[in-house]
C-alpha cells in the first residue's frame, strides 16, 4: 500500500585535502514526524515516526601518477522499525555491485567499497582516457528484533569485479562494470544486474 513520511534531516559535511588526496566525512540525522498525514501504525508495525542516523566516509588517495585508490564506507543505524523508503539498501550499480537494485534492505546496515583506478591510456595532462578499475564491494543489513518484516536469508553480500572507464572527451565518462557475486541469493532473478553487468554514462554540464 501507499505510505507517507514527513522527514526533518540535519546534515554535517567535512572535507580535508592533502598532498595525496582528500578525506570526505558526512553525517545526517533523520527524524520522522507525525505531520502532514504521515503514515501511523500500531506498534511494532513500521510507520512514519522514527529516528535514523546515516554516516559516510570516503578517502581518495593518489598512489602513483597513474593509480588512484578510492575507499568509501556507509552506515545507517536506527532504533526504530522503518518503512521501506527509509531502510538501508544494498544491491545495484550505485550501492553494491553483483546484485540487482535493492536486493536487500533493513533498518540498519553498512557498506564498504574499495576501488583501484589504474590509467592505461593518458589523454590530456591530468586526464585519463582509459582506465581499468578492479574493486570489491561488501555490505550487510539487518532489522531490529521487533520488526515484523523479515529479511531474506542472505543478510551479507559481497562482490568482486572490474570496471572499464573511458573518457573520450572532457566531462564525458562511459563505464562498464562486470562483477562476480560472492554470495548466492536464494531469490536470484533473471535481471541482468544479478548477472553482474552495469553500464553507465555520465556527462558533467
Amino acid at each position: 500500500g501507499t505510505t507517507r513520511t514527513t522527514v526533518l534531516s540535519f546534515g554535517q559535511d567535512y572535507l580535508r585535502r592533502d598532498n595525496q588526496g582528500a578525506w570526505v566525512l558526512q553525517s545526517q540525522f533523520n527524524f520522522g514526524l507525525d505531520l502532514l498525514d504521515a503514515t501511523i501504525n500500531p506498534e511494532p508495525i513500521p510507520d512514519g515516526r522514527f529516528f535514523s542516523w546515516n554516516g559516510q566516509v570516503q578517502r581518495i588517495h593518489q598512489l602513483t601518477p597513474k593509480q588512484l585508490l578510492i575507499v568509501q564506507g556507509n552506515i545507517q543505524l536506527s532504533p526504530d522499525n522503518l518503512l521501506g523508503s527509509q531502510r538501508f539498501t544494498i544491491g545495484g550499480g550505485q550501492t553494491l555491485r553483483g546484485y540487482r537494485q535493492g536486493a536487500r534492505s533493513g533498518d540498519n546496515g553498512w557498506r564498504l567499497s574499495v576501488e583501484d583506478r589504474i590509467t592505461l591510456i593518458q589523454g590530456q595532462p591530468g586526464i585519463s582516457l582509459l582506465q581499468v578499475a578492479p574493486f570489491v564491494d561488501l555490505g550487510m543489513v539487518w532489522n531490529n528484533p521487533s520488526n515484523p518484516d523479515q529479511i531474506a536469508n542472505e543478510h551479507f553480500l559481497a562482490g568482486l569485479g572490474t570496471g572499464i572507464i573511458y573518457s573520450p572527451i572532457e566531462d564525458l565518462t562511459l563505464r562498464l562494470d562486470f562483477t562476480l557475486p560472492l554470495i548466492d541469493l536464494s531469490d536470484r532473478s533473471t535481471n541482468i544486474q544479478d548477472d553482474g553487468f552495469y553500464f553507465s554514462i555520465n556527462y558533467n554540464l
